[in-house]
């Protein structure tokens, strides 16, 4: 996560070619405190199999 002025973007890395892992996606947060808590709270549980 990013905090740049307002005007001020980042290139895609995608298309820099600075990941070539398939495609990148940028995204400009109102709340930037309020998005990262909710992503931190996701619960993730299921995403690994049990043993």
């Amino acid at each position: 996560m990013f905090w740049l002025p307002i005007g001020i973007a980042l290139p895609k890395p995608d298309k820099q070619g600075w990941w070539r892992h398939g495609m990148t996606r940028n995204e400009w947060v109102k709340r930037p405190v309020a998005y990262l808590a909710k992503y931190l709270s996701k619960d993730d549980a299921d995403a690994f199999p049990k043993g």
